[in-house]
């Protein structure tokens, strides 16, 4: 193993402000630290309100307390698999454009961090574009990944979704996406993926088969409706949260930089 030769690193200088200067600093960036932590709770508080009130307005699903009548998700939304990768394809008919892939869908949220692109026949691409209101769904992988549910609202002009990513067109006069979406990620969600999910080691995944059979309790429309107003707000909470974290946390490094970059 390399290692520093403790008689050099012992000879090394620092510079030294005043010790009053030293607290200064410290209580500053303590400050500045705490904001940040503040934030954190703050956004993930904001987060845990959705199952919150889902469970509130809704109940167990897997009790069903108010006894909605269950429908195959096929009853309900069209389900529409995606693009497969690799494909060779003559340039004429070809065109490229992003798309998602699992690691964009999380639980409950996209990651647009990295968006990748892929061609596809022109042909296609009416059915593979991604319109507002569409539920991305993850295939599986790792246990975690299994039946993960985005809302897409419009985040890129011209979007498509690859083979791994299931999308999900709810019937708009009898299924709200906001509410399928907390559906698929509650606990009575999670547990119906992973009982007809293919195992194997560490790995686990559905098809497009079991998707369309989820059984869905389906709540009067305009119960589901309020449910999505409400998600709304705490969405918007929660941009404002995410926003303020990011600036807390850009004031935590300027002044860290301006602390010790002399």
């Amino acid at each position: 193993m390399p290692r520093a030769d403790m008689d050099f690193v012992l000879s090394l200088e620092i510079p030294l402000p005043p010790l009053q200067d030293q607290r200064r600093i410290v209580d500053l960036l303590s400050r500045a630290e705490g904001i940040v932590r503040l934030r954190r709770e703050a956004q993930q508080k904001a987060a845990e309100l959705i199952p919150a009130i889902f469970i509130d307005m809704f109940g167990d699903p897997a009790t069903n307390p108010d006894g909605w009548p269950r429908h195959p998700l096929s009853a309900l939304a069209e389900v529409i698999s995606g693009v497969a990768k690799g494909r060779k394809l003559e340039p004429a008919e070809a065109v490229e454009l992003p798309y998602m892939r699992v690691a964009n869908v999380k639980d409950g949220y996209l990651d647009l961090t990295e968006v990748k692109t892929i061609e596809i026949k022109r042909s296609e691409v009416e059915k593979l574009l991604i319109r507002p209101g569409d539920l991305l769904m993850t295939e599986g992988g790792d246990p975690d990944k299994l039946g993960r549910a985005a809302l897409w609202n419009g985040e890129l002009e011209a979007c498509v979704h690859q083979n791994h990513v299931f999308k999900v067109r709810s019937d708009d006069a009898r299924l709200s996406p906001a509410y399928l979406r907390a559906l698929a990620g509650s606990p009575y969600g999670k547990a119906y993926f992973l009982s007809v999910a293919k195992k194997t080691t560490g790995i686990a995944s559905i098809n497009k088969t079991q998707l369309s059979a989820f059984p869905v309790p389906l709540p009067p429309l305009p119960l589901q409706r309020t449910f999505e107003r409400r998600v709304m707000a705490v969405e918007s909470i929660l941009s404002q949260q995410v926003d303020a974290a990011e600036k807390a946390k850009a004031s935590f490094q300027s002044l860290l930089s301006r602390a010790f970059g002399a």
